[in-house]
């Protein structure tokens, strides 16, 4: 894929190899239903007399499915309604309201084989072997910002104390020296979980196993117990390169927001289009090659200046500077952990939309996926929070302005990274819609 990609199109329906392949997505009827908890259809919080707003898809496209994608591959769970979720939920309270992020034991001498298991076997590169990590602290502020305003919280001891054994072995691709159990260390963090907590994070560096079948796992999350794990080992950028990732299509120059460029999206199709048979070949008439269409366009409407028009403008070009490969680190690792987290809130992976709870089989598929919640996941986060937050004002617009204001804060500190340049900029339309005096819909409808 080439690096001067200009982004022209912006694709907002699902790939052609979706359709090709026969991967339905729920009809939009069928998605406005999924974000109600009334049985008349309309979307949360919508009067009674009002008609059921269209959602814009330059607002919320939907999951692009590109081969080898966990939707593409038929891995996925049936969709999760807002009914569906109510009846499964753990409910926030005001005595159990806070997120905790904990890191694992340190290393130390008894153990100090495994020390350098957090740096990337596969890299010569001294510059990349330094990069500097996620920082728990800046982990810890983006998670209370998209989970505004629930308190986030540093446990000031380890998991040690909970941990009896934790089982290693050899990393099964040799990409670095060696694995921890994650279900060994969850059992540590499910220890130590405070009585005041609604959910716990444990924060690892070292690669992550599950069971013997795993090559690696990036995060797991149990909700039912309200503990979750993510590892940022297989995000580090030296990893970026590997013939591993490359094969799975990865395009540092098309990673969300630019991951819903229409060319990007042909090219990695066409690449698994089926090779034309060789046998009993017949001379036909040459027909032109067809360009996939460009999504249709509203009549009148000014794509670069919706939220995914202008996330795409905000995309940055990657250096290879120190500053820039730990924030592209960082932006993996927050993705992520919102998404564990959420798990703890019971969202389910979804099918509706583009959203940061779809499933993903890769990183390359993982860095494709965007940070914001879609609008049923939005519906069921705004009914979880507002119950414990007086202070968010008396509707769920009010609440969505709050938190889009949150995440704006916090994107501005970070907008050499192009994920979080691209969020705030889509972030920044969103609340310039809900702050227009649209009050008669629910903030999940407004395009």
């Amino acid at each position: 894929m080439s690096r001067q990609c200009r982004h022209d199109v912006l694709q907002v329906d699902v790939s052609r190899y979706a359709k090709e392949a026969g991967c339905s997505r729920p009809s939009e009827e069928q998605r406005q239903a999924a974000a109600t908890t009334k049985r008349s259809g309309r979307p949360y919080n919508q009067a009674e007399d009002k008609d059921a707003s269209t959602i814009s898809p330059y607002t919320f496209p939907a999951q692009l499915t590109l081969p080898d994608d966990l939707l593409a591959l038929g891995d996925h769970e049936p969709p999760q309604s807002m009914l569906s979720w109510i009846r499964l939920r753990t409910p926030v309270t005001q005595a159990r309201k806070t997120i905790y992020v904990v890191r694992t034991p340190s290393v130390d001498e008894r153990v100090s084989f495994m020390q350098p298991w957090t740096v990337p076997t596969t890299t010569t590169s001294r510059k990349l072997k330094t990069v500097e990590p996620p920082r728990m602290a800046d982990v810890s502020a983006y998670l209370e910002a998209f989970y505004y305003p629930l308190p986030v919280k540093t446990l000031p001891h380890e998991i040690g104390d909970g941990v009896t054994r934790v089982r290693t072995r050899p990393c099964p691709d040799a990409v670095f020296g060696g694995q921890l159990n994650l279900n060994d260390l969850l059992d540590g963090a499910l220890h130590v979980l405070p009585d005041d907590a609604y959910a716990i994070l444990l924060l690892v560096d070292h690669d992550l196993y599950e069971d013997d079948e795993d090559d690696f796992c990036c995060g797991r999350a149990y909700g039912g117990s309200r503990i979750c794990i993510v590892s940022s080992s297989r995000y580090h950028p030296a990893l970026d390169t590997l013939d591993y990732y490359v094969a799975g299509g990865i395009d540092l120059a098309h990673m969300w927001p630019a991951s819903h460029c229409q060319a990007f999206v042909e090219d990695v199709c066409s690449l698994h289009d089926p090779r034309p048979q060789s046998k009993k070949r017949k001379r036909t008439k040459k027909k032109p090659e067809s360009k996939a269409p460009a999504d249709d366009v509203p009549p009148g409407l000014d794509v670069p200046s919706t939220p995914m028009g202008a996330a795409l403008r905000a995309v940055q070009p990657l250096s290879d500077s120190a500053k820039d490969l730990h924030g592209l680190w960082f932006s993996r690792v927050a993705r992520t952990v919102s998404h564990e987290i959420g798990h703890c809130f019971c969202l389910g992976h979804y099918s509706y939309y583009a959203c940061v709870m779809q499933g993903t089989t890769s990183v390359a598929e993982d860095v494709r996926q965007p940070p914001y919640l879609c609008p049923v996941c939005l519906a069921k986060v705004t009914h979880a929070l507002m119950a414990v937050s007086p202070d968010t004002g008396d509707t769920e617009q009010a609440y969505a302005v709050q938190r889009y204001q949150a995440l704006m804060e916090f994107c501005q500190s970070w907008l050499h990274v192009s994920m979080f340049a691209g969020f705030r900029a889509w972030l920044e339309k969103r609340v310039q819609v809900l702050s227009a005096g649209h009050t008669a819909s629910s903030p999940i409808c407004l395009d």
